[in-house]
């Protein structure tokens, strides 16, 4: 079974979490399918199988919105 690899882009804070979780997810699930049962055997298979992950997070909004906050002066 070969599978193209798998293309996620999310938008917002929301989206990215339920991408991470759902990439995390389909990892865990494609481990118990080829080692069923065996936690052992699967955490073994996990550290010796490979996959490619890349992450291109643009937080920058996110601290645009802290930045913000700290620099409005608090209010008496």
């Amino acid at each position: 079974m070969s599978n193209p690899p798998k293309t996620w882009t999310g938008t917002t804070v929301a989206e990215a979490i339920d991408l991470l979780d759902a990439a995390r997810g389909l990892l865990l699930a494609k481990m118990a399918a080829a080692v069923p049962g065996d936690g052992h055997g699967q955490w073994k298979t996990q550290k010796t199988t490979p996959v490619m992950v890349t992450v291109t997070l643009d937080h920058s909004a996110l601290d645009a919105l802290i930045d913000a906050r700290h620099s409005t002066p608090a209010a008496d």
